[in-house]
Parts: C-alpha cells; sequence; structure tokens
C-alpha cells in the first residue's frame, strides 16, 4: 500500500492514499487521462487512467489493483448527481473488490434481521454499479453477503458492513466496496459524499 499523487490538466488533490477519495472537480470535456505518481518519488507513474467526459456529466474515476505489485487499471462510472427532496436520498452501490465475488446488498436499520430483508442490489459482480435507489433518510447499516446466499443463512454469512451511518435527506452518495489495502479480504466498504 502506498499513497500517490494524481494529475490532470486541472489542480488535483495530491497524496491520496487507499483507500481516499477526492471531491468532483471540473476537467474540460473530452478524452482525459489522470496520472498516479507515487508521493515519495514523484518521477515514478503508477499508472495512466484514460477517461472521456461530455459537457455537463458528472464521472467517478476508481483506481483499483495494485495489491502484490500488481497492475493498477481504472473503472470509470456515469453518476446521477440529481438531488431527490428533502424526504428522499438516493444511494447506489459500486463493487470494487475483485476477491469478494458478487454480492448482495442490504440497507437496513442496525441490528435488522437480513434473512427478512430484500436486497438493494443483487449479484452485484466486480467492477459494477447498482442503479440509484431511494431510501427514506435515515440511520443505516449496509451490509453485504455472497450473491444468492440463502435467507436463514444472510445474518452469518455477512462478508461486509458499515457502522450505522446517518443518510441525509436531498443527498446523493455512493456505496463502495474495495479489497483489503493488501489485497484479498477481508473486504472494506465506504461511503462517497457525491452531491449535498
Amino acid at each position: 500500500v502506498f499513497t500517490v499523487d494524481l494529475n490532470d490538466t486541472q489542480s488535483a488533490p495530491a497524496n491520496l492514499p487507499t483507500p481516499a477519495t477526492a471531491p468532483y472537480s471540473p476537467v474540460y470535456t473530452g478524452s482525459r487521462s489522470f496520472v498516479l505518481k507515487r508521493t515519495a518519488d514523484t518521477t515514478v507513474t503508477v499508472a495512466t487512467l484514460p477517461f472521456t467526459i461530455a459537457s455537463g456529466q458528472d464521472l467517478s474515476v476508481y483506481a483499483i489493483g495494485g495489491a502484490a505489485g500488481g497492475a493498477i487499471t481504472g473503472f470509470v462510472t456515469t453518476d446521477d448527481n440529481t438531488l431527490g427532496t428533502s424526504a428522499q436520498t438516493r444511494v447506489r452501490i459500486a463493487q470494487m473488490s475483485p476477491t469478494s465475488g458478487p454480492l448482495d446488498f442490504f440497507v437496513t436499520a442496525a441490528g435488522a434481521d437480513l434473512s427478512t430483508a430484500t436486497p438493494v442490489a443483487s449479484g452485484l459482480a466486480y467492477q459494477g454499479a447498482s442503479a440509484y435507489f431511494v431510501v427514506v433518510p435515515g440511520t443505516y447499516v449496509i451490509r453485504a453477503v455472497p450473491a444468492g446466499t440463502p435467507a436463514a443463512s444472510r445474518n452469518s454469512a455477512v462478508v461486509v458492513t458499515t457502522a450505522a451511518t446517518a443518510l441525509a435527506g436531498a443527498t446523493v452518495r455512493t456505496v463502495v466496496t474495495a479489497a483489503a489495502p493488501t489485497g484479498g479480504v477481508p473486504a472494506r466498504i465506504f461511503i462517497l459524499a457525491d452531491r449535498g
């Protein structure tokens, strides 16, 4: 695990340890690349992540991989940051953990029984993103189990979970799963504040 400097033709954040996020930044339309460089030696390029952006478009560029000297690659999602009402939180799931296999995701109250819960995203594979869904503002725990886990076995099969997290109205959030910093399991999960 190492930190990188992130550069593009506009100003960009520097010194991003894994996992870390940066806020949206304006970028000129067209074909662009993020260049990741080692923080300790900025002459070393770790990866170049190409993407194409259209006018008025919001994208998330994920730098994934790199454990045990493996290659770092990019994955791009097109983001819909349309705000809901004050009685709505828009959420989606991005599965960036190559070692977790396809997952079923649940957004519930803390301690809720997963055997009776309905997944918000089912069978979400590596480099997959769910459709946006709406939850009522409140405090939730987001958990994932291997895809297709029988309902009666879900509570004991959780592979990744968040702490109880408040989701406010009129906001957009992306929940991201990622492999452990050294690769493999246990997976990690974190929440990006896309808008609001």
